[in-house]
């Protein structure tokens, strides 16, 4: 009985053995004709290197897929913006967000002004500087002495 069962045990791995040899597991190495070219001189990748260093754009040790300028970002310089926008523009575009209401509501809404009050920003024309006022002392909700 014991024998009955070592060669047929004998037998499947056998066979096996042939099943798994047209799969691609067997004779999956190739060799290449043409020898490696480089792109860049040895020089270029040690200066690459050092500024990756010296900004910390390399992995940080351990398991992390930190950098190491992300990890301790105080001990590498800071990264540099393109230039934006001029304060004139960017106080000109607050204006206008705040004309039209496209500023988010203060609570946990997370809709905008002319979202959450739609009625207050439909085709009216505003301006920024005293607007306000003027119009509530001529709907006379808020009296102005004169």
């Amino acid at each position: 009985m014991n024998r009955i069962i070592v060669l047929v045990a004998l037998a499947i791995t056998s066979l096996s053995g042939v099943a798994f040899a047209g799969t691609g597991l067997a004779g999956d190495i190739t060799i290449e004709t043409e020898p490696f070219v480089a792109t860049k001189s040895r020089e270029q990748v040690k200066a690459e290197l050092a500024d990756a260093i010296r900004t910390g754009d390399i992995l940080a040790h351990g398991e992390s897929s930190y950098q190491l300028n992300e990890v301790n970002p105080n001990r590498y310089p800071p990264a540099y913006m393109a230039a934006g926008k001029t304060r004139e523009q960017v106080k000109a575009e607050l204006a206008e967000a705040i004309r039209t209401g496209d500023i988010l509501a203060g609570g946990e809404s997370s809709l905008k002004l002319n979202e959450l009050y739609p009625w207050t920003y439909q085709g009216v024309d505003r301006t920024l500087a005293g607007d306000g006022l003027r119009r509530l002392a001529q709907r006379r909700i808020f009296p102005t002495t004169n």
